[in-house]
């Protein structure tokens, strides 16, 4: 028996200000951000994903890598992004 899809209900963006992580393919300091999702089953899921800050295309899944502190230091107000529909 397969379990009922799940879909996501609501999502935020938030960009982590003491990142300090590299892009993989081209060594050019990247950015990050925290993206979490809020599923219709009542599960939420977080995730960092980085960004060259080149224009080499290059963004994926990246480990926590902060300056400052093992903490990431957010924006102060995140942007919330419509639901899926």
């Amino acid at each position: 028996m397969t379990e009922p899809r799940r879909t996501v209900i609501a999502s935020e963006v938030r960009e982590i200000l003491n990142y300090f992580g590299k892009c993989p393919l081209c060594g050019y300091p990247a950015r990050a951000s925290t993206y979490t999702a809020q599923f219709s089953d009542g599960s939420t899921e977080e995730q960092i994903v980085a960004t060259c800050g080149l224009p080499c295309g290059w963004n994926g899944p990246a480990d926590l890598s902060t300056m400052t502190s093992n903490t990431p230091v957010h924006r102060t107000s995140p942007k919330a992004l419509p639901p899926n529909t």
